[in-house]
């Protein structure tokens, strides 16, 4: 057995060269042929995906990369990433988010977070694009805002996120908004790497999904 739990965190003693976001979402399109008219059926599936490279190493940078690609055992093993351009949230939140909690009991697939935050009424307090996150560990998730949310007299304001809650959130479960990520894993059992004549590491471009196991 491996002596690493689940979901192991992200490498941060070399950063990557640049990443591809990707929100996947599951929808079914039939175009009418005489009418071009299409019918479109939205199902539940949606997730972040993700495409990084890394730039060329030394082996001392590069050796630890690889033994961390091949820990995670293909997409067997799970990891944290997020964006870290998007570390702090966008708008007022940025200087003083308060304390953010879930207001209510929520359900999963909801596509709005009610939100409190123990402040009192601030304009543009988050602005669309920014990232929150919910849970810890294996049951870490991340939301992408939608829409710009002012907090209301009493602290509170209503988020339209992307995805849809994936599972059902209870009232003062902590809402994250700095260092956001979610759990992915590797799409391919086989991640590689290069090592050139002088001895310089680059692993190819490292392709992963959103791990939606429980």
């Amino acid at each position: 057995m491996s002596g690493f739990t689940f979901p192991r965190a992200f490498p941060t003693h070399k950063n990557v060269r640049d990443i591809k976001i990707r929100a996947r979402k599951v929808v079914g399109v039939n175009t009418s042929p005489g009418s071009l008219i299409a019918q479109t059926y939205e199902w539940p599936g949606e997730r972040w995906e993700a495409e990084f490279s890394l730039p060329l190493m030394s082996r001392a940078d590069g050796a630890p990369w690889a033994a961390w690609l091949i820990s995670l055992r293909g997409p067997v093993g799970s990891f944290l990433m997020g964006d870290k351009t998007g570390a702090a949230p966008l708008g007022a939140a940025a200087a003083n988010a308060g304390t953010p909690q879930v207001d209510g009991a929520q359900l999963a697939l909801a596509r709005v977070l009610n939100i409190k935050t123990g402040l009192g009424a601030v304009a543009g307090w988050l602005l669309a694009g920014s990232f929150l996150s919910l849970g810890t560990g294996a049951s870490r998730r991340l939301h992408m805002v939608m829409a710009d949310a002012a907090l209301n007299s009493s602290g509170k304001a209503t988020l339209d996120i992307w995805p849809a809650l994936r599972a059902n959130v209870a009232n003062n479960d902590t809402v994250y908004l700095t260092n956001t990520t979610a759990k992915f894993m590797l799409a391919t059992s086989a991640p590689d790497y290069t090592i050139d004549t002088s001895g310089r590491y680059q692993p190819a471009t490292i392709s992963c999904v959103e791990d939606l196991r429980p």
